[in-house]
């Protein structure tokens, strides 16, 4: 009984989760031009998060971000392994709306194990610009339903 029931719970929880992403894409794709926006500055911080254990700041369940450099001394001292050391990058960009021409501001952060490579003063990154304000903006992450040109 018990393992229909789970079961019936993550189908319940994939449908939701499909049809989320589904209605994203379908927004995006009705709603929004994509536009290459160049990034005009990036911060990479590190974590440390293992499957069952992490450090946080304090004992509170926030994670400590810290220096990259840092990073492997305190996975150590805390008997992590450095592949526990994961990046968080926040990254601000501009880009040219369709909709009027101007330059307009944004950012992103996007976590994971080695994201920063992905993200330089300089490079480009896709963003969506919404059709008719100019102001209105989005950006994409796993999202099965938007093609992977599209992600951040």
């Amino acid at each position: 009984m018990k393992i229909k029931l789970y079961g019936a719970a993550a189908g319940a929880v994939a449908v939701f989760a499909g049809g989320t992403m589904y209605s994203q894409s379908t927004d995006l794709t009705s709603n929004y031009t994509p536009v290459n926006a160049r990034i005009s500055a990036v911060e990479v911080e590190c974590f440390i998060e293992a499957r069952n254990k992490k450090i946080t700041n304090d004992g509170s369940d926030s994670l400590a971000y810290m220096d990259c450099e840092i990073a492997p001394m305190v996975a150590a001292m805390h008997d992590m392994k450095e592949k526990d050391i994961k990046q968080r990058v926040s990254a601000s960009y501009i880009y040219i709306s369709p909709v009027d021409g101007q330059r307009h501001e944004g950012d992103f952060t996007r976590r994971g194990r080695d994201r920063a490579a992905d993200f330089t003063v300089g490079s480009t990154v896709p963003v969506f610009a919404h059709n008719s304000d100019a102001a209105k903006f989005r950006t994409v992450s796993a999202n099965y339903f938007v093609d992977d040109a599209y992600k951040i």
